[in-house]
């Protein structure tokens, strides 16, 4: 299962991109077990970044006479205010575009039928004509049930970001460590020590049974460091007021 996901990774890195792979392997570890106790911030952060890469190139895609700094400024102060503000919301689209990830990989594994494919050259494509042209190049198969499966995940991600956000939060960030460890570490160690990979599980069974257990795990201590101790706290209080 997961040596057919590293098929789509590039083939090729560079120095720079395998170092990227690296720090990036490392923050989704970082996150895997800490995420949920940073949660506002690293929606702030992220929203502004998001914000600001959006801005930059907002005045090519709408044709826009304004400089691509202003609107740059402009709408990662208004992401970041809205995810300070409002950051469970965004922890629950956040959850939402993740599990619709996830649920796209599995349909492809279900779907592709081991059809070889490789990403469209993206020179002269803005992000929209691009994205546009990743979806025309896949089987046939994939798109005729992937927006049903996703939609339904989404759907999923944001209810529970609404009616439980701390467990939310938990798996959110238990399931972002895991896809980068997997994704930029395996891509890593593909480029370095490839007979690594070899370590992973053969079977299927075996591959999904540690993905549950890592998905597990990262929940659990999620919980723990993010908000057991504050629990703690509360506990406490009581009773060094009725000592004093």
């Amino acid at each position: 299962m997961l040596l057919d996901l590293l098929n789509l990774l590039p083939a090729e890195l560079s120095s720079f991109a395998v170092g990227l792979a690296i720090a990036g392997a490392v923050l989704g570890l970082g996150l895997w077990a800490a995420g949920a106790r940073f949660t506002q911030a690293i929606m702030v952060l992220g929203a502004v970044t998001i914000g600001a890469l959006a801005g930059r190139e907002a005045p090519g895609w709408f044709d826009l006479s304004i400089s691509n700094w202003t609107t740059a400024i402009g709408i990662a102060l208004v992401l970041g205010i809205s995810g300070y503000a409002f950051h469970k919301t965004w922890v629950a689209l956040c959850l939402a575009l993740l599990l619709a990830c996830w649920t796209a990989l599995g349909t492809w594994l279900l779907c592709a039928d081991h059809a070889s494919w490789s990403w469209p050259n993206p020179e002269g494509q803005t992000p929209p004509q691009y994205v546009a042209s990743v979806w025309q190049s896949l089987p046939e198969g994939v798109r005729s049930i992937l927006p049903y499966a996703a939609g339904v995940a989404a759907l999923a991600g944001i209810a529970l970001g609404a009616v439980l956000p701390r467990l939310a939060a938990a798996l959110l960030f238990s399931m972002l460590g895991i896809s980068l460890v997997l994704g930029m570490g395996s891509a890593a160690v593909r480029h370095y020590r490839p007979e690594w990979l070899g370590i992973l599980p053969a079977d299927t069974h075996g591959q999904l049974v540690g993905l549950g257990i890592a998905l597990v795990l990262g929940m659990l201590l999620q919980w723990w460091v993010a908000w057991r101790p504050a629990r703690s706290a509360v506990r406490k209080a009581p009773r060094n007021e009725e000592g004093n």
